[in-house]
């Protein structure tokens, strides 16, 4: 039996054409995390070091400008992308991800998963 998550997985741009047995070694290798409300993933300035996919909730994603102005950028839900820039090789993240409710999300550090390449190349391709 496949793991639960294997269709939703499937229905996110980056693994769109997978094989079922490709999505499960894909969530293996991942880590669930989850955030209380107002906990953070990572922080506008943090090493991009983790491309994330939100599970459950929702996140915000914003940014502080020079002057000091906090911009809500958009709120994502389930089965969302979100660190895209470390898949591209970004050296920090140019965005704050803070749950906004409790939320879950795998993670997939980009020094630890052969397949991280190959998800970068799709990337810089446009999917």
């Amino acid at each position: 039996m496949a793991h639960p998550h294997v269709e939703n997985l499937r229905q996110v741009g980056l693994f769109n054409g997978l094989s079922v047995v490709e999505i499960e070694h894909v969530i293996s290798t991942g880590h669930l995390l989850q955030k209380h409300s107002g906990g953070f993933f990572f922080l506008q300035g943090d090493p991009a070091n983790a491309f994330l996919v939100l599970v459950s909730g929702r996140v915000r994603l914003g940014q502080i400008t020079p002057e000091g102005q906090q911009i809500l950028l958009r709120v994502i839900g389930p089965w969302t992308p979100f660190g895209a820039v470390a898949l591209a090789e970004g050296e920090t993240y140019p965005i704050s991800a803070e749950a906004a409710e409790v939320s879950e999300a795998y993670s997939w550090s980009k020094g630890s998963n052969a397949w991280l390449p190959k998800l970068a190349k799709k990337l810089s391709k446009g999917f």
